[in-house]
């Protein structure tokens, strides 16, 4: 659980594991940073802890609730892909976390807060949520698992139709989180609440929070994940304990890639995601269906050859930036093609003498 990610975010995690075992844990947390930084690995973590569960390790134990507008989709195909290549049990273990993480947007908390629209998918949640138990209960290696994750994909598909509002938070969620949070005076058993990118939620789910974290309900928790805190309101930060994640290094990087997703330096596709080195840069990559990885491939090669255009010369001319610009206008290919970007400028910001006008550049760029 938590002392699984020591390695990652060793002061926070500390940090948590005194105050669970003191008994001194603030009831309103929150957890800013960068993305890919173990934020909500952590969060999870932290929920199994509180909630002493004896659940099947790959699952999101029942008396935790999430709220997330991360890219469900990409996270979870990037993990079915790999999945598809090697099966494993870290990769069994990612994908009941990315999955069910998606799938606690249907929690049964949640339903009366839910738009005509979403309500319909409440059933298929269900059905997904069945699925999975199946896929993860296959032994390793099994014959069946290929047809199982078809079936998985295919309740997925119906979810996917799940307009974005509904993964961000409003006022009735947070009326309805705060009925289940009551519950642990009938049940006795803790409730935690994570909300992932509050500072999205609209201006009346925050006011409605704050009053939710003035007098947290007994046995309940409140984990917020940002990485925007400027945007939250003065006065929730005011009443949550702070604990601010640090960007994970390459090394880290590397070895989350190899220990939870099995890709190691002899995966075919090891070269593109070691030129853009990012947790990010995997799962646009593997987010993206076998035919369309080329394209990715091809950008990160027009991405160093950009970049040298700038540093060495010549630039490139404004007909092959128009083709560049053309290539890469669909969002998430520009998410990969900067990544790529910014990494081949680390490799090769060493040693150079920059110019005011190109330094200037790669600093636009970098940011």
């Amino acid at each position: 659980m938590l002392n699984e990610l020591l390695a990652f975010q060793p002061q926070i995690v500390s940090a948590l594991e005194k105050g669970v075992t003191d008994n001194t844990l603030p009831r309103a947390l929150l957890f800013t940073g960068p993305e890919y930084s173990c934020r909500m690995s952590t969060a999870l973590a932290l929920a199994k802890e509180l909630s002493l569960s004896t659940a099947q390790d790959t699952l999101i134990p029942s008396n935790t609730l999430i709220i997330s507008s991360r890219d469900h989709k990409r996270r979870i195909r990037a993990v079915l892909e790999r999945l598809k290549e090697q099966d494993g049990e870290d990769l069994r273990r990612q994908l009941g976390e990315s999955v069910g993480i998606m799938l606690s947007q249907y929690h049964t908390a949640l339903a009366d807060a839910a738009t005509p629209t979403v309500k319909k998918l409440f059933d298929a949640a269900g059905t997904t949520q069945d699925t999975l138990e199946d896929v993860l209960a296959l032994p390793i290696q099994d014959k069946k698992l290929p047809s199982r994750l078809k079936a998985l994909e295919k309740n997925l598909a119906i979810l996917d139709t799940a307009p974005s509002s509904s993964r961000i938070l409003t006022i009735a969620q947070c009326r309805e989180i705060q009925s289940w949070c009551r519950l642990t005076a009938l049940d006795r058993q803790p409730k935690i609440a994570i909300i992932e990118n509050i500072e999205a939620a609209t201006e009346g789910a925050k006011n409605s929070l704050l009053k939710l974290l003035e007098t947290p309900p007994e046995n309940a928790w409140f984990i917020l994940i940002s990485s925007q805190p400027g945007r939250i309101l003065p006065t929730i930060l005011s009443r949550v304990r702070h604990y601010q994640f640090s960007p994970l290094p390459a090394m880290t990087v590397q070895q989350i890639l190899a220990t939870r997703y099995a890709l190691s330096s002899a995966s075919q596709d090891s070269d593109v995601l070691r030129a853009a080195a990012s947790l990010k840069a995997f799962f646009l990559f593997y987010g993206e269906k076998p035919e369309n990885r080329q394209k990715l491939t091809e950008l990160r090669m027009d991405a160093e050859a950009f970049l040298s255009g700038i540093i060495v010369g010549p630039p490139l001319e404004s007909s092959a930036i128009s083709m560049l610009a053309a290539k890469i206008e669909d969002n998430d290919m520009v998410q990969f093609f900067f990544e790529s970007l910014i990494q081949h400028l680390k490799d090769k910001s060493s040693g150079i003498s920059l110019s005011g006008a190109q330094a200037l550049l790669l600093c636009i760029i970098s940011l």
